[in-house]
């Protein structure tokens, strides 16, 4: 996804190649707009906001040199699509193949697509300044300290929820009008148009980064390349094309994405950035939908192993993938090791205190999440004969469902749910 702000004049880079043309369909502009330094004070807190100023090298804004800080961590803004995450088991009448385990998922957590919509911070830092920790923002910082083909520097990753965002900086002058008009389709579900705009972002991503690459096999790198936020964005705008196939119903069209997703970020971000597990989580979870359940459990097994050496082994960003590793094992017909995975993946869901408290749609999200592990370990129960606790586990998926869905009789999540009670409730009476 390209910057947010107002595009930067690349010409002194593309020069260096003449089979490359230096002529962009968007006007460049030397216009820099500033964004308030309130606002990350706002959502980051003064601490961190403190080493984290930003500078407008290259797509990114200037509020940095404004506070008087001394060190300076270059920064730009994109748009970040969360995908499917959590698989499903469903109900237990339909029998239902792994691709609609997987489609009727997606139905539940896209009933609203804004929630899948956050507004993101790529960083690079220069020369080493302040470490940040994941403690200090668990779920909204990803920092990888690892070296990548781009750049031997920090990476940093913050993601903001679009309503955080928008509550907190609604008049944001920033954001430019191909960025609204993407979030505006992704919001009404005209994913086609969306696909427009995150395709061209992507042609001139990569025109870039094949640039750059070959660059950094010489002996004089390039030294705007730390500046080049659209060289480390290219991974996440290839997820964002993958997730919205997804959403537009093709998601065999998005397996190959998630599989180039995962091969530039890891590039260009560090092989173990979080950033490079959501796109092996959203990949598995496409292998899980055509079948191919070694090899989605062995692309769940990778990203679960990027997640435990970044955040921990007990980190509650570890309940997505260890719910995904148990439903491949249930298709591999494990049912207690699976079981006993997803019973761990629950434990460390509820230990999840998201730091964007303002937010709704991560609270709704972390509820439905929870909704799904619930309806998974009864489902699981229920196979192995284990009712009561079963009907324990729909009757709290189902009362959560009810107040993030609302009572709707005709939502597919919450008729899953009142079914596998009544199944459940049928074979306990007996």
């Amino acid at each position: 996804m390209s910057g947010l702000g107002d595009d930067d004049d690349y010409n002194d880079i593309l020069e260096e190649s003449p089979k490359l043309s230096t002529t962009s369909p968007r006007k460049a502009t030397t216009t820099r707009r500033s964004r308030p330094l309130i606002f990350m004070k706002t959502i980051f807190g003064e601490c961190l906001c403190e080493h984290f100023p930003v500078d407008n090298s290259c797509n990114g804004t200037s509020i940095g040199a404004r506070a008087g800080l001394s060190k300076t961590i270059f920064s730009s803004q994109y748009v970040e699509l969360r995908g499917i995450q959590f698989i499903g088991l469903g109900c237990l009448e339909d029998e239902l193949t792994a691709k609609e385990r997987v489609y009727d998922t997606l139905e539940q957590l896209s009933s609203r697509t804004d929630r899948l919509i956050s507004i993101g911070y790529i960083s690079v830092e220069p020369s080493p300044v302040s470490q940040f920790s994941s403690s200090t923002s668990p779920l909204l910082t990803s920092v990888t300290a690892s070296t990548s083909l781009l750049s031997p520097s920090k990476v940093v990753t913050t993601t903001v929820p679009l309503d955080v965002w928008n509550n907190n900086f609604p008049n944001d002058r920033t954001t430019s009008k191909v960025v609204k008009r993407i979030i505006a389709n992704i919001q009404t579900k005209k994913f086609s148009a969306a696909l427009v705009d995150l395709q061209y972002s992507y042609k001139e991503q990569k025109q870039k980064f094949d640039l750059m690459k070959k660059n950094a096999t010489k002996n004089d790198t390039n030294k705007k390349k730390k500046d080049c936020y659209e060289l480390y964005m290219l991974g996440i705008t290839i997820h964002n094309i993958g997730v919205v196939q997804v959403l537009d119903g093709h998601g065999d069209k998005s397996v190959h994405l998630f599989e180039e997703a995962v091969e530039v970020k890891s590039e260009t971000l560090g092989p173990g950035h979080p950033e490079v597990a959501i796109s092996l989580d959203e990949l598995g979870i496409q292998l899980f939908a055509l079948e191919r359940y070694d090899e989605a459990l062995i692309t769940f097994q990778k990203s679960q192993t990027i997640l435990a050496n970044f955040y921990g082994q007990g980190h509650p960003q570890l309940s997505m993938v260890l719910n995904n590793i148990a439903c491949c094992i249930f298709q591999m017909r494990n049912i207690q090791e699976a079981l006993s995975t997803m019973k761990y993946a629950i434990e460390l869901q509820k230990a999840t205190k998201s730091i964007t408290k303002d937010s709704k749609n991560e609270a709704d999200l972390d509820l439905l999440h929870r909704a799904i592990l619930l309806n998974n370990i009864g489902y699981l129960k229920v196979n192995v004969k284990q009712y009561e606790e079963a009907r324990s586990n729909f009757e709290e998926a189902l009362l959560i469902q009810q107040s993030v869905l609302g009572d709707a009789h005709n939502h597919r999540a919450i008729r899953d749910s009142r079914n596998n009670l009544e199944f459940t409730n049928a074979f306990h009476s007996d």
